[in-house]
């Protein structure tokens, strides 16, 4: 894939659980390499809506493909007025949602690709990532798993995060459990996220531990390679608790690298039902290093699991003119958080 000049982000999210347009795609575009004042697409509507399967979308994760097309995935779930997340876990859609587009505003889709059989309550967050090792996207999610036949409880089972590969994010190999490690009573690992640096793998996750409910990160040069049992135990584990110094609950981690390509950031959503308002942004000036340090940036509230791409000045002016815009600044996020 051709290298790109990048000038500004996209950030694809959705918005929380208060209306059947919160859990929806939503897209903002920065002012440039600010991360403090964005422009909310379709005036803050939705950009993408679907009406498959449960009717919501979240978690929608934008990765920029190797022939330099779009895919964006998408976790088919609605919480607003259906039951909670502990219906999602038990009898949860098992499909992954998926758009594709050339030029990040045509797209073609929704269409519901089934990655789990019926052994799967859930497919929660996908995320994707080219590995040239395999020659294909890497696609992982979590996913609570139960035994064939008798009733079903969340508390019984726990969230693992699974593993599969593709090449056209239609057809899927069969996954295969990446990160086992209950952590209690129905209680597991999500949202992981992966970058690639030099020879290492980077893997960022949310410990679901009720007395911790925070991101770790680890490094591996296999990124197949699975965890059973402990965290740390396949991975060097090199943070746990980022940010638990600045939030009390923290999860969809996003790692994505600065403009300048001088350090990295880290966004991690505190999310309402943790005792937040949206994403805080970290930033590290090395990966391998294992410290965060709370940014100066003030996301905008709202802003809910999703993605951060950097997008060139065409590719911004373009989503510009596609949709109309509202600017959202970083007084309004600080008046908004208190």
């Amino acid at each position: 894939m051709q290298r790109c000049k990048f000038s500004s982000y996209l950030f694809v999210h959705f918005t929380g659980e208060d209306d059947d347009a919160a859990e929806q795609v939503h897209f903002a575009v920065s002012d440039g390499a600010s991360l403090s004042d964005w422009d909310l697409l379709e005036d803050g509507a939705p950009v993408l809506t679907s009406d498959l399967g449960t009717r919501g979308v979240r978690d929608p994760f934008l990765l920029r493909k190797e022939d330099g097309g779009f895919v964006i995935l998408a976790t088919d779930l609605k919480v607003h007025g259906a039951g909670g997340f502990g219906a999602g876990q038990e009898n949860g859609s098992t499909d992954i949602l998926v758009w594709e587009s050339d030029d990040l505003v045509t797209w073609t889709g929704p269409r519901a690709v089934s990655v789990m059989g019926p052994e799967a309550g859930n497919v929660w967050a996908p995320e994707a990532v080219w590995s040239a090792e395999h020659g294909a996207y890497l696609v992982y999610w979590a996913s609570n798993l139960y035994p064939e036949g008798g009733e079903r409880r969340a508390a019984d089972s726990y969230n693992r995060m699974m593993i599969a590969q593709t090449a056209d994010f239609a057809t899927f190999s069969e996954p295969r459990v990446w990160i086992d490690v209950r952590r209690g009573p129905g209680y597991g690992t999500i949202d992981s996220t992966l970058a690639r640096d030099g020879a290492h793998w980077y893997r960022f996750t949310k410990d679901e531990e009720p007395g911790t409910m925070h991101v770790f990160a680890e490094r591996g040069d296999d990124v197949l390679r699975p965890t059973e049992g402990r965290i740390g135990s396949a991975w060097e584990l090199l943070a746990e608790g980022i940010g638990s110094d600045v939030i009390s609950h923290g999860e969809g981690p996003i790692i994505v690298r600065s403009l300048d390509e001088r350090s990295w950031l880290l966004f991690i959503d505190w999310p309402p039902y943790g005792g937040g308002t949206g994403y805080r942004v970290f930033e590290s000036a090395d990966l391998a290093d294992g410290t965060w340090t709370p940014s100066a940036h003030a996301v905008p509230p709202r802003f809910r699991h999703g993605s951060v791409v950097p997008i060139t000045a065409e590719e911004r002016e373009r989503l510009l003119a596609a949709w109309p815009s509202r600017r959202v600044t970083t007084a309004e996020a600080a008046v908004s958080r208190g």
